[in-house]
């Protein structure tokens, strides 16, 4: 995770790098710090158009390579 962002262990609630995420079908998947930070697709409903807004930078480059220079960039 970016340091440049604090609180983000006050989300880690299963050891110290780990949270429960609930996804939009109802499932529930343990997920890294890392992944949460740099992966934007478990927090948006799939088909939506990615813009890089105010996201963290590991997430904003995820997106570049996800796409491929597609455009828009949407989530899977």
């Amino acid at each position: 995770p970016s340091p440049s962002h604090t609180n983000y262990k006050l989300s880690m609630r299963h050891g110290e790098n780990n949270v429960n995420a609930l996804y939009f079908d109802g499932s529930v998947r343990a997920m890294s710090a890392t992944e949460m930070w740099t992966n934007p697709n478990p927090w948006h409903p799939t088909g939506t158009e990615w813009v890089d807004g105010d996201n963290t930078e590991e997430s904003i480059e995820f997106m570049r390579e996800q796409s491929r220079g597609r455009t828009p960039a949407r989530i899977y």
